[in-house]
């Protein structure tokens, strides 16, 4: 009896199931490796939105305390754009928990680092008047 025609058929066997095995791993990875740079991008987006809010906290904090002086005339609007850039921090915040859009989260993650410079350049802004009222 020839072992030819079972070496062939053993040998086709093979291939497909190492294809067939291949193309499963590519796909699990491939899964796997969007859920997790969906999550990482998450907790890069938590992490900033975190500080967001607890360098508004501590503003408003400066702010109700400097309230009583008469200076506090003197920051303007700045209390408000405080206000406004949370409410606008929240909503951008709640759409990102809400979208599986991975460009979305990456859009998001870049509107939040925004939102936070904009909040240091508005306490760039604060030191500097409160320093040249102060002098």
């Amino acid at each position: 009896m020839d072992i030819q025609p079972f070496l062939c058929l053993f040998t086709l066997m093979g291939t497909l199931f190492s294809t067939f095995s291949f193309f499963i791993c590519l796909y699990v990875a491939t899964t796997l490796g969007k859920r997790l740079r969906r999550e990482v991008v998450l907790s890069e987006i938590t992490r900033t939105y975190c500080e967001i809010r607890e360098f508004n906290f501590k503003c408003r904090i400066f702010l109700q305390k400097f309230k009583t002086t008469p200076y506090y005339k003197l920051l303007g609007s700045f209390h408000s754009d405080l206000q406004r850039i949370c409410i606008n921090t929240d909503q951008i915040f709640l759409e990102a928990f809400i979208s599986s859009d991975y460009q979305k989260l990456l859009h998001t993650q870049k509107a939040l680092k925004t939102i936070c410079s904009q909040i240091h350049s508005i306490m760039v802004e604060i030191e500097f008047r409160l320093k040249t009222v102060c002098r």
